[in-house]
């Protein structure tokens, strides 16, 4: 056996935790900043030193493994790829691709041992490993593409080789994480064990026991026809999904591959200049600021909430219910008709099949699901959430009675619509504890969490922590008669239902809204969402707005009122029923007077917000706009947008002697200025 070097060569590092028993080398990494380990520059300069003196005196095997129970490791953070110039994002690639070539080449085995999330540079350092041992629950996943980039680090060369080439491209194309079972079927992880198997596992790899053979398409694939041909089919179907003139990454990477997967070395020095191209493009800096705004939702706390309980089991009660137990928290559902509650355990049921939950995690979910009939769980929760559509005397009235009988220290929580949090403030023995929860069937990923004047800042944080806890995204707002999203929604739609009154064509709307890069056209949106809903959201919007506001056309409340209401019925503004669709993506781009009618409403209702103190900055208000209704991701928001086109307001002074008052420039504006 190669006798090893002692444990005080290897250098002290911030981030590795070298350890050798026998005859191997394990590369522990633990990195020094918080939350999960990210492969940064830094991190891989360090490995570069360790190599150094693996190369020194060689092991038999080398294996990584992470000490965070996150996961290996996750890619950069977006902070590093923030405003990266073309020579700095070359010279981050060719660095990291460097080392991780290195230690591709080692003569000894190296393994990778992935456990909880693996993606981005982790990824790319787990694919440079000779064979990958996957603990059961891993995933994995390369999400550059939605930072408006592709893998790097020789990512792109060593995933479409190792595995199905268009299965690799397909991953590498929408971002999406492969469950462990999937990268087991793929060959993206040799072998898929428990944690207690992990050690016989790595010994198989070491001994070579789970070498793999090229697959037929791997090798058909090398041939330069095939290629294209495979390349062109990708091509259109990127363009339906995430067009050229928007998202220029996808096209990148497929030509990356169409002309160069036969030739591992030119392909890498094509990956580099190809990502080096995309890290300074306007899509990739805004796509990445969106990614930071993201991840500047989510919330930590050190008073977590462990127990919830749920009044009303109607449709929002039990979706509510549901997310929770989904979540991994106990939740009393609290409703007085036994059907209601009998029905809201198999729509739970039904939840968790149609988000493709296993058998295990549904039964779980159910176990942690416990109707409450008498509502015992009122005195015992850490979190009470009101939900439900009583007369708001009713409500009121519940209000009273929870100030009696909720446990010291737990917090009010209504998810009402529009039923206000300061006509709760005076009900409630303790409106430092009193919030309230957006929770939307339509953006099921953003919950807007709401604060009155007097609601304690630590309150607002642990209702962040919970919502991040549960997956989902926490957005930071001031109550108000309308959730900020649905006001940027409103402000979308309205203006298009005065433009059709006008005699604009429905399809000439939509096409202008995905000419600018919107994910869906005003007309579509609506009968998605059911003209009923748009209706009663445009009169709450028409009551409470300080400011003037699209009227709404006299043909919209007949047409609710025969039941035309959207996609649900068959007939809306489309008419499903009778075969017609929806436009595709424009051929060419809309009439400036078309698209700023569409789009400058939201960047104006965004300002608004800011001027009436619902969000406390512009990145939240862009937030609200692109996570919540889907603002154009590679426009950064609309505050965003506004700001880097420049002279909106004076634009809108321009609208409004054209079409109206409600297009003059809210005051938001100069505080933005």
């Amino acid at each position: 056996m190669t006798a090893l070097v002692p444990d005080n060569a290897f250098p002290e590092t911030e981030n590795w935790r070298p350890e050798r028993k026998g005859g191997q080398v394990t590369l522990w990494l633990d990195c020094a900043r918080a939350g999960p380990n990210r492969v940064t520059r830094q991190v891989l300069d360090e490995l570069n030193q360790l190599l150094d003196v693996i190369a020194a005196d060689m092991p038999d095997a080398v294996i990584l493994r992470a000490r965070r129970p996150e996961g290996l490791a996750d890619g950069l953070p977006p902070e590093d790829l923030t405003d990266l110039e073309s020579a700095a994002a070359q010279d981050l690639a060719e660095a990291g691709a460097s080392v991780l070539d290195r230690l591709a080449g080692l003569p000894c085995a190296t393994v990778a041992v992935m456990h909880g999330r693996t993606s981005g540079t982790g990824l790319s350092l787990a694919l440079a490993c000779d064979h990958r041992i996957g603990i059961e629950g891993m995933t994995c996943a390369f999400p550059e593409i939605c930072l408006g980039l592709h893998p790097f680090m020789g990512g792109t060369v060593r995933l479409t080789r190792m595995m199905d080439p268009l299965e690799a491209m397909q991953m590498m194309l929408t971002g999406a994480p492969l469950t462990g079972v999937r990268a087991k079927a793929l060959g993206l992880v040799d072998a898929l064990v428990p944690e207690c198997h992990v050690s016989e596992a790595v010994r198989a790899a070491v001994e070579r026991r789970l070498d793999r053979t090229e697959s037929l398409r791997t090798a058909a694939m090398r041939l330069g026809p095939a290629r294209r041909m495979s390349a062109s089919r990708l091509r259109s179907e990127s363009e339906h999904v995430t067009p050229y003139a928007f998202y220029p990454a996808p096209f990148a990477l497929i030509a990356l591959w169409e002309e160069h997967g036969f030739d591992p070395k030119a392909m890498q020095q094509a990956e580099t200049a190809s990502f080096s191209r995309l890290a300074e493009s306007a899509a990739s800096r805004n796509l990445t600021r969106v990614s930071r705004l993201r991840a500047a939702l989510e919330a930590r706390n050190d008073e977590p909430i462990r127990t919830v309980h749920v009044i009303g089991a109607g449709k929002r009660g039990t979706e509510i219910a549901a997310c929770i137990a989904a979540g991994g928290l106990r939740v009393t559902l609290e409703d007085r008709s036994l059907d209601q509650l009998g029905q809201a355990v198999h729509r739970t049921a039904r939840l968790c099949d149609e988000t493709g939950r296993p058998a295990a995690e549904r039964q779980a979910a159910l176990d942690r699901l416990i109707p409450d009939p008498n509502g015992h769980g009122r005195a015992r929760a850490d979190l009470v959430i009101a939900t439900g559509d009583e007369e708001i005397a009713d409500r009121h009235e519940l209000h009273r009675a929870l100030a009696d009988v909720m446990a010291r220290g737990a917090l009010l929580v209504s998810a009402t619509p529009h039923l206000r949090l300061a006509e709760l403030a005076g009900l409630v023995r303790s409106p430092s504890r009193l919030a309230g929860l957006r929770f939307s069937e339509d953006v099921p990923g953003l919950v807007e969490v709401t604060a009155h004047r007097q609601t304690d800042p630590k309150t607002r944080a642990r209702l962040a922590a919970f919502i991040t806890c549960l997956g989902q995204l926490p957005l930071a707002v001031m109550d108000a008669p309308v959730g900020l999203v649905e006001r940027l929604i409103a402000a979308y739609l309205m203006e298009a239902m005065v433009m059709i009154d006008e005699g604009h064509d429905k399809r000439d709307l939509d096409c202008a809204a995905l000419g600018f890069g919107m994910p869906m056209g005003p007309v579509t949106l609506a009968d998605k969402l059911g003209l009923d809903r748009c209706l009663a959201l445009f009169h709450t919007v028409t009551e409470t707005s300080d400011c003037a506001v699209a009227a709404i056309p006299g043909w919209l409340p007949e047409m609710v009122e025969d039941g035309h209401t959207g996609i649900a019925t068959g007939t809306g503004l489309y008419l499903y029923a009778k075969g017609e669709k929806p436009p595709l993506l424009p051929v060419e781009p809309a009439s400036p007077d078309i698209s700023d009618r569409l789009v400058l409403p939201i960047c104006d209702a965004a300002a608004s917000s800011l001027r009436r103190k619902i969000v406390a900055d512009a990145d939240t208000a862009d937030a609200a706009a692109v996570l919540g209704m889907g603002f154009a991701p590679f426009r950064g928001g609309p505050l965003h947008y506004a700001k880097v086109r420049g002279g909106v307001p004076d634009r809108l002074r321009t609208l409004a002697a054209r079409h109206g008052e409600r297009f003059m420039p809210d005051a938001g504006w100069g505080g933005l200025a």
